[in-house]
């Protein structure tokens, strides 16, 4: 959980890593670039992460990992609405159900991810965004549970992303903080 110093780790080899990318296959470049969004995505460093979304987002290799694809459109959404890029929010948002359902891979956890931002436009108080936030945080809760739903967590850790925001903590930090309660115990 500790993001802050993982990115000053990646800062150190960055400018070496381009040229160790051509030795890696394109499976194993996609899903380093995914793990490199994450580290930057729970650091905060949301337009550092897009960078790296765009990275996979952009690859001519979609048929390879659809499962990373899949899950970095998500994470796309997520961060241009952290950035506040809501006029691009409705395109992507098409764009990643057309993805989505011609992969044949929209279950209820995109579902209800995509749900959830289509809806965000129609929130006007604060108060109704929070109530917005914790109720897909209890969706997601239930889908964790599920044998069938629970794998699309360890892509992304949408449960820690909602309580930050319900908390408004760093996400980063609330990862932490789990980390170091489920060591403790």
């Amino acid at each position: 959980g500790d993001f802050e110093m993982g990115v000053e780790m990646l800062k150190k080899i960055e400018s070496r890593l381009e040229r160790y990318l051509e030795f890696l296959d394109k499976h194993s470049e996609l899903v380093l670039f995914y793990k490199i969004t994450c580290l930057y995505f729970g650091n905060g460093n949301f337009r550092e992460a897009l960078k790296w979304l765009n990275r996979i987002l952009n690859s001519d290799y979609q048929d390879i990992r659809e499962d990373v694809h899949s899950f970095a459109r998500i994470l796309n959404l997520i961060t241009h609405y952290e950035l506040g890029n809501t006029d691009v929010i409705e395109y992507y948002l098409r764009s990643t159900y057309r993805f989505l359902l011609k992969k044949d891979d929209l279950h209820l956890f995109q579902e209800r991810i995509l749900s959830f931002i289509k809806n965000l436009s129609k929130v006007s108080t604060d108060d109704e965004l929070m109530e917005k936030f914790r109720d897909l945080r209890d969706q997601m809760i239930q889908l964790s549970r599920s044998k069938y739903d629970k794998r699309a967590f360890v892509y992304f850790d949408i449960i820690s992303w909602l309580e930050s925001k319900i908390e408004r903590r760093p996400v980063g930090q609330v990862i932490m903080d789990k980390a170091s309660q489920s060591t403790s115990s």
